[in-house]
């Protein structure tokens, strides 16, 4: 990966790779399901693709993603990378759905211990999309340490995504608790979802209907109760995180010396 150093410069996307071959077609990589394993972290199960070999590349999803979705660009990346991606809980199947609201100084200190639990020492190059980037972007600042190199991929922009100072977060995670996810764990929308998760799903993500012809798994994942608690606890969060990630951006600098890589889609 080629990068310059400079006072967190933005510069125009560029591949992250080598070139592309026959197999770059978005399907899932034969026995990738072998790099895969859950770990505690944080006093909690989390599940961790962890492939290849090399400098470091930890990617973190968006809201509605989890890691199966990364799998064409880990089968890229692992030829002379060592690729985590990592689910934050309640993507996984079987996780527990927390009923607070997502925290990103939580998520920043999560990614930072999914690296000392896969034994990385090392500064990193990680790569966040949407709502990833924001966790990512909190890392960098509150970790940097653990960050060499920061690529946000249409990472979410606090002053154009949601930042409200006057937004009532005690009264959205109220709500959450006592509506929204209660409503969600009923036996009729988990039905409903099983049913019309898969289409709804996977029209979020440009490719996610080929690679869950190939990797059944990934649909097992949509068609989960657990899938859409997770995606609504963090969607019903958002405001909430960018107000903090303002915050953190006001009173936490990046270091001037990081490499930012900032990739956007019009």
């Amino acid at each position: 990966m080629a990068h310059r150093r400079g006072r967190c410069a933005r510069r125009p996307a560029v591949a992250l790779t080598g070139t592309r071959n026959d197999k770059d077609n978005g399907s899932a990589p034969s026995g990738i399901g072998d790099h895969v394993s859950t770990r505690e972290v944080m006093g909690g199960p989390v599940r961790i693709l962890d492939a290849g070999s090399g400098p470091v590349i930890v990617c973190c999803s968006g809201v509605a993603s989890t890691l199966w979705d990364w799998l064409p660009v880990v089968e890229r990346l692992r030829r002379d990378h060592r690729v985590i991606v990592y689910d934050r809980p309640g993507y996984a199947q079987g996780d527990r759905v927390s009923e607070q609201l997502p925290d990103l100084d939580e998520e920043a200190h999560r990614f930072a211990a999914v690296l000392t639990v896969c034994g990385v020492r090392e500064p990193v190059t990680a790569v966040g999309h949407s709502f990833g980037g924001a966790v990512v972007e909190v890392v960098a600042r509150v970790h940097p340490e653990r960050i060499r190199h920061l690529v946000l991929l249409d990472a979410s922009v606090r002053s154009a995504e949601g930042a409200d100072p006057a937004h009532d977060d005690a009264a959205t995670a109220r709500r959450f608790r006592q509506f929204t996810l209660p409503l969600a764990r009923s036996r009729v929308a988990g039905a409903v979802w099983r049913v019309v998760g898969p289409v709804v799903a996977g029209r979020l993500v440009p490719g996610r209907g080929r690679l869950m012809r190939s990797w059944p798994q990934l649909r097992v994942d949509l068609t989960s109760p657990n899938f859409l608690m997770g995606s609504l606890r963090e969607l019903v969060g958002y405001v909430a995180c960018m107000n903090r990630l303002q915050e953190l951006a006001a009173h936490t600098p990046l270091d001037p010396d990081l490499d930012v890589l900032v990739v956007a889609a019009n």
